[in-house]
């Protein structure tokens, strides 16, 4: 709900609190895994949906209803509110409307930016899908914003909320693999020609971004909190094919930290015929981790102090991660706090994907981008090619 609906809401303690009321921007591909989140928390409550395409609109509204009825016949709870999910064409409208508590913002990547700072200034809590934006200064902004006006921001880099990397990253603080000094990560995915057609903006450096800020951010997000501050990044780009998109197929990277661990990243979306593996290994003094599997949900080697493999091993294959997000989303939006993965966390790992950016570019290691860089400086020709 807004700022000035929590100060004016007058129930008696102990009466539950109502759903929150939410609106979803952008009824895409990536609306589908929040409206079946959504469906399952009786916490929220989808109010309305904001679209260019009405028929979009009438998908998404239509896929909530459902998993509302076929999770209320597998728990005999009620099927939820029955009010009517408003449509917009206009996310201002929406926002604008008094019908909704929060956003969730769905939309295409170049929008993520300024829809996030319309709705924080209008005093509604945010939910972005990564990433949060497509340059350093919008970011920033958002970030600023957001404290200043004391409204939350969740970034959706859902990985942190599952249940074993959360518990790694206990481990970790807890000193239960020692110093770090060493960590990879590995994405080896498919994405062809007809993902990137399906959609006229993706694949293009000022609509969408890079492949990195797309499918290898969640990786690099997670070495950023397990491992600290980088230091220094050095980033190497390639277009192994001609499809005519502009963006990287694959990228190599190497990343010194501030505390001394060093990291590789090596990512490709050519990966034939399908989906093959993520993977994420990190080696310290007294302890060694490695994760994979196509889901990145393989235990490989757990070596970790406080907890045995076979413990982790019953963590591996929880997957709640987007529902345990959405509930930190209505714990934020509740008590006016910001979220675990807010927009200062959104802000770091673009700031990194940047670097390494701006490392291809200028052909050497780079401490931190500069403030105004932005994918749209790396054009077609900026990419080496195979």
């Amino acid at each position: 709900m807004s700022m000035s609906d929590r100060k004016n809401d007058h129930r008696e303690p102990g009466q539950p609190d109502r759903p929150i009321r939410i609106g979803l921007i952008g009824c895409g591909r990536m609306a589908g895994k929040h409206l079946r989140t959504m469906a399952s928390i009786p916490q929220v409550a989808l109010a309305a949906v904001s679209d260019v395409a009405a028929e979009r609109m009438e998908e998404a509204a239509g896929l909530y209803r459902r998993e509302q009825r076929a999770i209320a016949s597998m728990d005999e709870r009620g099927a939820g509110p029955g009010d009517e999910i408003r449509r917009f064409a206009s996310y201002r409208e929406l926002i604008a409307s008094g019908e909704v508590d929060a956003v969730v913002i769905t939309a295409s990547s170049v929008l993520h930016g300024a829809v996030t700072l319309d709705a924080i200034r209008a005093g509604k809590p945010v939910m972005v899908e990564k990433p949060l934006a497509l340059s350093l200064k919008e970011a920033e902004l958002i970030r600023s914003e957001s404290g200043r006006l004391r409204v939350p921001v969740l970034v959706c880099h859902q990985l942190r909320y599952r249940p074993l990397f959360r518990q790694l990253k206990r481990a970790i603080d807890q000193g239960g693999i020692g110093e770090i000094l060493y960590a990879a990560a590995s994405l080896r995915i498919r994405r062809d020609e007809d993902y990137y057609s399906a959609a006229p903006w993706r694949g293009k450096w000022d609509l969408d971004g890079g492949m990195l800020i797309n499918q290898g951010i969640h990786l690099l997000d997670l070495m950023l909190w397990y491992l600290g501050d980088p230091r220094q990044a050095t980033g190497r780009l390639m277009r192994l094919k001609d499809s005519g998109k502009e963006t990287e197929d694959a990228a190599l990277a190497m990343i010194r930290f501030s505390s001394g661990a060093v990291g590789w990243v090596d990512a490709n979306v050519v990966t034939y015929p399908r989906n093959l593996e993520q993977s994420l290994y990190i080696c310290g003094t007294r302890g060694t981790v490695a994760i994979g599997g196509p889901a990145l949900d393989r235990l490989v080697r757990w070596h970790v102090d406080g907890m045995t493999e076979q413990e982790a091993e019953a963590l591996a294959s929880d997957q709640t991660e987007h529902r345990e997000m959405y509930l930190d989303f209505v714990r934020a939006v509740r008590d006016g706090s910001q979220p675990l993965m807010n927009a200062a966390e959104g802000a770091r790992a673009l700031e990194l994907i940047f670097a390494l950016y701006q490392s291809h570019l200028e052909q050497q290691a780079v401490g931190r981008p500069r403030g105004d860089f932005s994918p749209k400086e790396l054009n077609a020709s900026e990419v080496w090619n195979r």
